[in-house]
């Protein structure tokens, strides 16, 4: 991503970046682990461990959402891509692509805001899960994280998209 110019600002989106991944094959590993212990207590031993299919719906969800956080970083989230074939000219093409990375970022930006409300909700509810008893919240916390995470990474893009405007540069 072409975003520091200071080789510390660099250093610590690389980090960011490399923890981000971490955290999203470390969930992606336990959730495909905990989908097979399932499975096979439930059709091999006839018996179901209490409360994994909860544990796994929490590993989901905040797999899904650091997951998007992640491509919303690499630009791999899905686009209006029809404009690059419909656009006529170099500039009105960049002038689209600006306007729908701030499009993106309001939108995600004002869903970030509904999400902390969701969960400050859930919080002052005192809200527990159904079988373990987890505060829901807990669960409910990754939708304003990966959201935020994405506001980030899309308010870059943006900002990318407008110097790439202004220069009349190729966006990479």
């Amino acid at each position: 991503m072409p975003l520091p110019y200071f080789s510390s600002w660099h250093a610590i989106w690389r980090v960011k970046v490399q923890l981000l991944r971490g955290i999203v094959t470390v969930a992606g590993g336990l959730l495909t682990l905990a989908i097979l212990v399932q499975i096979a207590s439930r059709y091999l031993f006839r018996t179901s461990i209490l409360g994994i299919e909860e544990v796994i719906l929490y590993l989901a969800v905040w797999f899904y959402f650091l997951g998007s956080a992640l491509g919303a970083e690499q630009r791999e989230h899905i686009s209006a891509s029809l404009v690059d074939v419909l656009a006529i000219g170099e500039t009105p093409k960049r002038w689209v692509h600006w306007f729908a990375s701030l499009l993106a970022v309001i939108i995600c930006a004002w869903m970030t805001w509904w999400a902390f409300g969701l969960v400050e909700w859930s919080w002052q509810m005192n809200m527990r899960s159904t079988e373990l008893r987890v505060p829901v919240w807990l669960t409910q916390a990754s939708i304003p994280a990966g959201l935020g995470l994405m506001t980030f990474y899309l308010l870059v893009e943006c900002v990318d998209n407008l110097r790439h405007l202004v220069l009349r540069k190729e966006a990479p």
